[in-house]
């Protein structure tokens, strides 16, 4: 009778063990299937005689940088350009192989903030352009493992300046990957006035 009770608790011993793993297994498989980067926009446009980037990213899991690349023969081809970036420290722009110049960064690789929740990315620059010239520009994502999701294209010349929408003390920008447009800035109404009341005046009688 012993021996069977003990078999019995090998049996569920066992079976707890291996749902135990099988959960880890699960949760692990679905970790390395998710995409490094979940990109919530990306926006190229002109501005002057540059063209200036910024995204914003919903999650960045197990995410090494970026980097831009460039097309000018209508997307045949991308190559990986240098962009300048404004706002970050010697140290990261070192840790990038950039230079500094002109109190920014001139790099080829943009390091991920490490944010799980995500980060904005703005400031960015190609300077590099020939007159005459339009291109079109993808952003790369890099994983850890040095995978590569892309993201575009955008033409910047088909783009207007994106509006940031200020709600409740909270900005929000409405592009998607998918999309350039942007919700535009709401206008206030003017309120009517109300006209001066008549006051009414007192004539003096003639007297009599």
């Amino acid at each position: 009778m012993k021996n069977k009770q003990n078999l019995l608790s090998l049996k569920t011993i066992y079976s707890f063990i291996f749902l135990i793993l099988s959960i880890i297994i699960f949760i692990l498989e679905s970790q390395s299937s998710q995409a490094a980067v979940t990109l919530i926009y990306f926006n190229a446009f002109v501005d002057g005689n540059r063209v200036r980037f910024s995204w914003e990213t919903g999650s960045e899991l197990h995410s090494a940088g970026f980097y831009i690349e460039r097309s000018d023969n209508n997307g045949s081809t991308y190559k990986k350009i240098l962009v300048f970036r404004y706002g970050i420290s010697s140290d990261e722009c070192d840790a990038t192989g950039g230079q500094q110049v002109n109190g920014g960064c001139s790099t080829d690789f943009i390091l991920a903030s490490g944010e799980v929740y995500g980060s904005v990315y703005e400031n960015i620059f190609d300077d590099n352009l020939e007159q005459g010239k339009r291109y079109l520009y993808r952003l790369v994502a890099v994983d850890n493992d040095q995978s590569e999701e892309r993201f575009g294209p955008r033409d910047p010349w088909a783009t207007s300046t994106p509006t940031i929408t200020k709600t409740s003390m909270v900005f929000t920008q409405t592009n998607t990957i998918n999309s350039n447009t942007t919700t535009p800035s709401r206008t206030s109404t003017p309120r009517k006035t109300k006209s001066p009341s008549n006051t009414a005046t007192n004539t003096p009688l003639p007297p009599t």
